[in-house]
């Protein structure tokens, strides 16, 4: 009995929602009216046929097709200067990035040590900083040529320009040559060492018969073979002891001795004076090897071949 109104209920609720799906599926659906365009401004945008006789694509191939587009066709309103292409040489294979960072902060302990007094710097100082100075120049130089990262390398142009003027000013020892030296001590050092900005820019390729005289660099060579190398591979003890430094003298000698060969250093042209750069940077190199090797006899064995190179290239050019 209790089932009677359910089944009633269904009876008359069925046809009503029968009725309302029917009635919603006929209403009809609401769409955006597809647009016209006058076929006049169409051909004014669109062409029939682009490799129609009279097409834009029919024609000779421009003959500069292949070529460069200028230089400032995509530069944006107001845009810089694009910054000048960097000459890159192979110095990785002669000397470490970290030699060069190295030789950097070894010669600022030298200034401070050298450029005390004007009486000092009269003396002798000019003669210390003139190589000073010079091993910075040529420490940027290679810096601003260096085939891969390196501190220093986004200022290594200005760096070298600076103070190979400094160097050469060196070569006088008056009051106001000290002054001059001692601020580029106190402030580019310091700028470089601190990590801030040099102003100005430098050349892209570096004049290195302008950057240093082979006076200066002889004496810094002199003292890495003859005094140092000589020295700390004199015995198993003092090898033992300098296996840290001796790489870095010896990476110094083989960048030295390309040097020494680039364009408008004195004899450069000269294949025997060339003969014995190039023996010299051998021997600097394998003595580099030897070290990893921790193998002293080599080690000496390769510093004796540096300094019969820079003893017979004495003797013939001095």
């Amino acid at each position: 009995m209790r089932q009677r109104p359910l089944a009633t209920a269904l009876l008359v609720i069925a046809p009503l929602l029968a009725a309302w799906a029917q009635q919603t599926r006929r209403q009809p659906v609401q769409r955006a009216q597809p647009p016209r365009f006058d076929p006049a401004a169409v051909r004014n945008i669109f062409f029939d046929d682009l490799f129609a006789e009279t097409g834009p694509l029919n024609g000779p191939r421009p003959e500069n097709l292949g070529a460069a587009a200028p230089s400032g066709a995509t530069s944006s309103p107001g845009a810089g200067a694009a910054p000048k292409p960097s000459a890159t040489f192979a110095w990785s294979k002669l000397i470490s990035a970290q030699t060069i960072e190295d030789e950097v902060k070894q010669i600022a302990i030298r200034l401070n040590k050298d450029i005390t007094r004007p009486s000092a710097f009269a003396r002798d100082g000019h003669h210390k900083c003139r190589v000073h100075f010079s091993v910075l120049a040529m420490m940027f130089a290679i810096t601003s040529e260096y085939d891969g990262q390196v501190r220093w390398k986004s200022q290594a142009a200005v760096a070298r320009d600076v103070f190979a003027k400094t160097a050469a000013n060196c070569k006088t020892n008056s009051s106001a040559t000290f002054n001059a030296v001692r601020r580029q001590r106190d402030e580019t050092m310091q700028t470089l060492l601190g990590g801030s900005e040099l102003p100005g820019e430098g050349e892209v390729a570096a004049d290195w018969s302008a950057i240093t005289d082979r006076s200066p660099l002889m004496n810094r060579l002199q003292e890495a073979a003859e005094e140092n190398l000589q020295r700390w591979t004199a015995s198993a003890e003092e090898f033992e002891k300098h296996l840290e430094e001796l790489p870095r003298e010896a990476e110094l000698v083989a960048a030295f001795a390309s040097i020494l060969t680039k364009e408008g250093m004195d004899d450069s042209d000269d294949d025997e004076y060339r003969g014995y750069a190039q023996a010299m940077q051998d021997a600097a190199r394998s003595l580099v090897d030897a070290v990893k090797l921790k193998n002293q006899a080599q080690a000496s064995k390769q510093v004796g071949q540096i300094r019969k190179a820079c003893g017979e290239c004495h003797s013939t050019y001095q």
